[in-house]
């Protein structure tokens, strides 16, 4: 509603009463832009210099009027008073030049004279523009916190412009009004953005516009085509108007900031009719002008706008002069210097939050009692979250005012006008997002702010209303007075309800001793009114850290608004908030995970250059190397044998034999017996099916060089006959015997026909010297207390020994430790953030975390799998031919050793990992995790030797490719299977092993922070892990994980079993791999088969 214009000459006294006839709400009017002469008791500010007047009252502001000469404005306030009254009476204040006082009473009087009016008088226009709701400032304000706008209009520049939408306007409280005017006359219109929300963009077709004034400052002439008017700015404009065109009709425009070029089309209309006749006809009777009454959108490309901030044709305010001389300020005074910083976020949890000096945000909330009331008491009627900025009186003050919003924020100083001595914009694509900007950064420097503290004061304009750019910054400067109490707030409605203020105290202001220092009618707090308002809650901020477009870290935030301390105030309780995994520490350094990536990087670079193969230890040899190598027991550098990894025997007869003998072979266990050296022989003494004779039956004796055999058991076969050269001796005699012997075993044929010379070659790869055997092979004695006639124990704990000192180094050493432990910590300082809050964003970190390992265990042993088992296998069927041992112990022992070593570094990884991450709230979780990724790294493995004992390496390592791809993909952790392929995810060790972690790390009762929550049963600000979308998208995949109320979703029972008995089937292939390769049954005849199962355990 607009109120009636006031007019008053410079050096009056005003007296204006304000009488409140709304029920239930207290309020007060504010002069905006006078100085009330130090009386600041008048300024209105509810909580602040006075009480609410509360309903059937009356108080007289009486104010001297000091101010000079310019267009002020009104409007009525209410703090949380009735905030229904916030917009209720608002209107233009003209102070006139002094000896103005004959029109003054002129436009006072009733009835008005001849052509007057207090809106249209001699050769001033006032123009009060307002936007105007179907609702009050309270609704619009709970629909702000329940998103219940449209989202925030831009303008052309990506700048919101409204977080409300536009339904209406008014120019002077019409919805048409028409303004008369004489050709050929000089007009000087007055026009104010009286509004509450919107900002506005004045014009005059054909007509340009001559400023002469800003806020009530006079300044010197500007003349530009359009002025931008924030709520609260005014603008002086002389206006031309030409000779010759009597009678005709131009459009007053004005447009809201929205973008065109989006196909926004709002703001008010009004005309501007030009007549000499003295006769004013009705508004209704007036048509409209020939110009179309849309602003054409390249109207505002080739125009020259002031106040505004994009780039093409728009003028600075900062661009305007002052007329004469501002406050003598003397230049060498020291000028304070104070930071004030303003924040936002959005629905649900929407709020404004204010900073002083760095502090921390907090959205500002007033008392309820006045502070100047005698009732007040700061250590209990001031509200928590009540910001102050103290200053010194009389004194030159600068304050750097920054924002986050992507908003322009158009700023009052209640009693004070400002110097704007510089500004700064942001770079919208490196700076800001959809919604929010980084704080500026444009005046930290103290050394510039002390340049501009220099500026001298008619070199810059002064206004009571100023505006902080959307994500930017701007500099001002003002001369405090005496002592009091100045409220400063933000113009928008919005704005100034939620927190956008503070209070500036000047000087060592000190409450009176008594009321009398007040007026009579002065407003008491001790109303029904005041008596029955509660003060707003306080609390720190629930931070919603998921939420999208932050820029940062979010901040520590202070609320005052119950729909934002519903997470303190909530009667819910809930003492297993959060996730049960986390332990609530939080976590390692960044700078430490920094220094263990280093370290890891460091060591394993160390371990890979620096340390050097060798074949054997010597005496000399330093005991740093030696602890080395005892440590790293394979070596780092490639193909370095062990001293002793498992067996293979070689009698021979007496004279040219080598009895007794073990040449060591990396990952071979066997025996072969009896092999002559005759160029014509058969491949073995024995036959085909034939085992030889248990070694436990002879007795073996090595001396020296000669190797000399004395059997118990059986008599020494008869040597073969010799064609030896008169000239050769007995060494080379031997030495020749040697080689041949070897030569022999390699020429050995395997089961299926094929030449394994190649092969074995490779798995030995050792070199005869002279009468010694020399390279990777060594000769040691035959353990000869086990073979296949001894019990499945004895056999297993024999073979298992051999199979472990063979295995074990080439997963347990020195480099994998490195690798495991570092990697393991490092993952963990990674995910550090998930042990430090329950946020959404945690949960989608968790994830990640169990993703990570996942993979990681399902690849990292999967090709080394490969080539030891082909490796292996090439070894063992030396073993099955000559059956030195059963079947059963020889693959069980492989099977024992492969599970026990290749399940100690997924162990050691998480145990490390997650209490690095600080998730180690529920130890059986991470048995879980534990087992479940040894069982999957198991499960691949046992593929990789699958692979490599059907195929070659090269082969193996093509299909392990394709298959982990494949089990990975059809898993259906990344996306919905088609239902024709649902079935192929549960063949997928992947897939149980990614439900059984996640199934680990979250229970069904677990909670996440939320902006609303999920049930009463957890509070305002907690959720369900059910409810997270993430959660929900892995239900749709299939996953069973975190269902409400349900404990089959926290066990991991069939996960377990599914992964084992996938790793059992895996290991029967290879099983019925070796039981056709020991019981050499042919592949078609297939009736051998059932012929030797009776003799699986013989």
């Amino acid at each position: 509603m607009m109120g009636p214009p006031i007019h008053v000459q410079s050096g009056d006294r005003l007296k204006l009463t304000l009488q409140n006839d709304v029920p239930y709400t207290g309020i007060s009017i504010h002069l905006h832009g006078l100085d009330f002469g130090g009386a600041f008791e008048y300024a209105g500010a509810v909580g602040v210099s006075q009480c609410p007047l509360a309903e059937g009252n009356t108080f007289v502001y009486d104010v001297v009027v000091n101010d000079s000469p310019g267009t002020y404005w009104y409007y009525t306030s209410s703090g949380h008073f009735g905030v229904e009254a916030y917009d209720a009476i608002r209107g233009p204040l003209i102070v006139h030049p002094e000896g103005s006082e004959e029109l003054v009473d002129a436009l006072h009087t009733s009835p008005l004279p001849l052509g007057h009016s207090p809106l249209a008088y001699d050769n001033e226009r006032i123009l009060f523009f307002q936007d105007g709701f179907l609702s009050s400032a309270a609704t619009r304000y709970l629909q702000q916190i329940g998103r219940t706008f449209p989202p925030p209009s831009k303008s052309d520049e990506g700048i919101i412009v409204a977080t409300a939408p536009w339904q209406f306007g008014t120019c002077n409280g019409k919805l048409r009004d028409v303004i008369h005017v004489t050709p050929n006359q000089k007009y000087k219109f007055r026009v104010i953005n009286g509004g509450q929300h919107h900002a506005l963009r004045f014009s005059i077709d054909s007509f340009p516009l001559t400023v002469v004034a800003a806020d009530s400052q006079p300044i010197e002439a500007y003349t530009v085509d359009e002025i931008v008017l924030h709520v609260g700015e005014r603008f002086d404009v002389e206006v031309l108007i030409y000779d010759g065109i009597d009678g005709e009709r131009f459009w007053l425009r004005v447009d809201t900031l929205e973008s065109q070029s989006q196909g926004f089309q709002n703001g008010v209309r009004a005309i501007m009719r030009v007549s000499d006749a003295q006769s004013i006809p009705l508004d209704e009777d007036v048509p409209d002008p020939l110009q179309s009454i849309v602003s054409p959108q390249s109207k505002y490309r080739d125009t020259k706008t002031l106040n505004c901030h994009s780039t093409t044709g728009c003028i600075p305010i900062t661009a305007l002069s002052p007329l004469g001389t501002n406050h003598a300020e003397a230049h060498n005074i020291q000028t304070e210097i104070h930071t004030v910083d303003f924040s936002f976020q959005p629905a649900p949890q929407y709020g404004h939050f204010v900073g002083i000096d760095h502090s921390a945000m907090s959205q500002n909330e007033l008392p309820p009692a006045a502070m100047i009331s005698r009732s007040f008491r700061p250590d209990k009627s001031v509200h928590p979250n009540s910001m102050a900025l103290r200053v010194s009186r009389n004194s030159p003050i600068i304050i750097v005012w920054r924002t986050t919003l992507l908003m322009d924020v158009p700023m009052h100083i209640q009693g004070h006008s400002v110097q704007i001595l510089d500004r700064a914009f942001p770079v919208l694509r490196r700076d800001c997002n959809l919604q929010s900007c980084r704080l500026s950064q444009a005046f930290d420097s103290e050394e510039k702010l002390k340049d501009l503290a220099k500026t001298p004061p008619d070199q810059v304009i002064n206004k009571d209303t100023f505006v902080i750019p959307a994500g930017g910054a701007i500099v001002t400067r003002m001369h405090t007075g005496s002592r009091g109490l100045w409220m400063v707030n933000g113009q928008k409605d919005v704005h100034n309800e939620d927190g956008i203020s503070f209070v500036l105290i000047v000087g060592d202001y000190r409450i009176p001793r008594e009321d009398t220092s007040w007026p009579s009618d002065f407003p008491t707090c001790n109303t029904t009114l005041g008596l029955s308002t509660t003060m707003q809650p306080h609390c720190e901020c629930y931070m919603d850290k998921s939420a999208p477009f932050q820029i940062g870290k979010p901040d520590r935030k202070f609320c005052s608004r119950s729909h934002l301390c519903r997470h303190k105030l909530s009667q819910a309780t809930n003492n297993d908030q959060g996730f049960s995994i986390q332990s609530g520490w939080k976590g390692i350094p960044g700078g430490i995970v920094t220094t263990i990536f280093l370290l890891v990087v460091v060591a394993s670079a160390v371990l890979v250059l620096v340390l050097s193969p060798t074949h054997s230890y010597s005496d000399e040899e330093p005991t740093s190397n030696k602890i080395l190598r005892r440590l790293s027991p394979v070596g780092i550098g490639s193909r370095l044998p062990q001293r002793r990894k498992s067996i293979i025997d070689f009698n021979m007869s007496s004279l040219g034999s080598i009895q007794g003998l073990s040449a060591v072979a990396s990952s071979h266990i066997g025996t072969v017996e009896h092999i002559y050296e005759e160029e014509e022989e058969d491949d073995s003494l024995f036959g085909a099916d034939t085992p030889p004779p248990p070694p436990a039956e002879r007795a073996i004796q090595v001396k020296n060089d000669d190797v000399e055999s004395k059997s118990s058991g059986l008599p020494a076969p008869a040597p073969p006959p010799w064609r030896l050269n008169s000239q050769t001796s007995h060494n080379d005699l031997l030495r020749n015997r040697r080689s041949s012997t070897f030569d022999r075993i390699f020429s050995e044929r395997g089961d299926d026909g094929e030449d394994n010379t190649t092969d074995l070659n490779d798995a030995f790869d050792f070199l005869l010297d002279g009468y010694q055997v020399k390279g990777k092979v060594d000769i040691a004695r035959v353990d000869e207390t086990v073979h296949r006639g001894s019990n499945f124990t004895q056999q297993l704990i024999f073979l298992f020994s051999h199979q472990w000192q063979s295995y074990f180094p080439t997963c347990v050493n020195t480099l994998r430790f490195v690798e495991v432990v570092g990697l393991a910590c490092l993952t963990g300082g990674i995910f550090r953030a998930t042990g430090r809050d329950s946020s959404q964003a945690t949960v989608t970190e968790l994830s990640s975390l169990v993703l990570v390992l996942t993979t990681t265990w399902t690849f990292s042993r999967l090709f080394f799998a490969i080539h030891s088992q082909n490796s292996w296998f090439k070894s063992a069927r030396v073993i099955f031919r000559h059956q030195r041992f059963s079947l059963v112990p020889v693959f069980s022992a492989r099977l024992t050793v492969l599970v026990l070593c290749e399940s100690i570094f997924p162990t050691v990884a998480t145990f490390i990992c997650f209490p690095v991450a600080g998730l180690v709230g529920d130890i059986q979780s991470l048995c879980n995790i534990s087992f479940l990724l040894a069982s999957n790294n198991v499960c691949f493995l046992f593929l990789g030797a699958a692979l490599g004992m059907f195929t070659s390496v090269s082969h193996g390592m093509i299909a392990a490719t394709v298959f982990s791809q494949v089990s990975i993909l059809v898993s259906g952790v990344f996306t919905e299977l088609p239902a024709s392929l649902e079935w192929a995810r549960y063949f997928s060790p992947f897939f149980w092993c990614m439900q059984g972690l996640l199934k680990s790390v979250y229970r069904w009762s677990d909670t996440y922070e939320c902006v609303n929550g999920s049930s009463s049963d957890v509070g305002a600000n907690q959720c369900f892990v059910e409810y997270d979308p993430l959660i929900e998208q892995y239900k749709r995949r299939g996953l069973h994980v975190a269902t409400y109320n349900d404990p089959s979703s926290d066990s991991i029972l069939t996960e377990s079993i599914v992964l084992v008995a996938l790793g059992f089937s895996l290991h029967l292939i290879m099983f019925g791999r070796c039981f056709f390769t020991y019981y050499r049954v042919n592949w078609e005849d297939y009736l051998s088969f059932f012929s030797v199962i009776a003799d699986l355990f013989g």
